[in-house]
């Protein structure tokens, strides 16, 4: 992984957008005790190396400031595991619609 980026390099940045103390008293315990975070994905405007503050351009077009994290970040989401009774909901409900029986 690199550690340094140019510009128009995909990169990834983070940033705190709520220190503890600038938390609603109102939340839950378990949220309102960390800070509100950022991790944004874009197009580097500048040249940085990784923990220097850098300039980006998301797809959206928003110009977002924050320290590197990453030089070309991928996708670790998960939506879990496959559940086998959602595997086969669409063929079954087009075979009780239409009659469509599916291998």
């Amino acid at each position: 992984m690199d550690l340094k980026c140019k510009p128009g390099d995909w990169v990834e940045v983070h940033g705190i957008i709520f220190e503890v103390q600038d938390r609603l008293a109102s939340l839950p315990e378990e949220t309102r005790t960390v800070p509100f975070e950022m991790w944004i994905k874009g197009f580097a405007l500048d040249e940085c190396e990784k923990g220097q503050l850098c300039s980006i351009k998301t797809v959206t077009g928003r110009i977002i400031q924050g320290e590197l994290t990453e030089v070309n970040p991928g996708y670790t989401q998960s939506f879990g595991p496959a559940v086998a009774e959602l595997q086969r909901i669409g063929s079954e409900l087009r075979e009780q619609l239409w009659g469509v029986k599916e291998n």
